[in-house]
């Protein structure tokens, strides 16, 4: 099935995110009706009960975080992707890759429109060496990762 028929996981917070930003609007309306006020306040409280804390849910935050049609642009703020992103990077960092495959892992080529890309690397490089002691797998996960969250997002057509 295409995602365009079906709602996706990732999709959910967005929904969710619109669908508060759309009842705010009536909630701080001060010339709104009393009873339109509370049926959207009852609507946004419905909704907070059940998506409030969609993005402490590890699945639902990766999920979000590498789907190509929204990844950092999915969360609700700049800290909360940061905390996904993180903790993907650590949970990557965690697989051995030699064990899984005796296959050589190809290098993905990466796509960042900043011009001194190697002092940013080697910085990158310097921080991963720090974390996991050495470049070696945690290195190529980390790479794997940053690399997913650079490349463009895809939009529908």
């Amino acid at each position: 099935m295409s995602v365009e028929n079906v709602v996706t996981i990732s999709k959910q917070n967005l929904f969710y995110l619109f669908l508060l930003e759309h009842l705010r609007k009536f909630i701080f309306d001060i010339n709104m009706h009393r009873d339109i006020i509370s049926m959207a306040a009852e609507i946004k409280a419905t909704l907070d009960k059940y998506f409030k804390n969609i993005e402490e849910n590890y699945v639902q935050s990766q999920a979000i975080l590498l789907d190509p049609r929204f990844k950092k642009y999915g969360f609700s703020s700049n800290n909360k992707f940061e905390t996904c992103k993180v903790s993907l990077g650590r949970k990557l960092q965690e697989i051995n890759v030699q064990n899984m495959s005796n296959e050589p892992v190809e290098e993905l080529p990466t796509t960042s429109t900043v011009q001194s890309s190697t002092s940013i690397w080697k910085q990158f490089d310097e921080q991963v060496q720090g974390r996991t002691g050495q470049g070696g797998e945690g290195a190529i996960a980390s790479r794997a990762l940053d690399h997913v969250i650079l490349v463009k997002i895809i939009y529908n057509t």
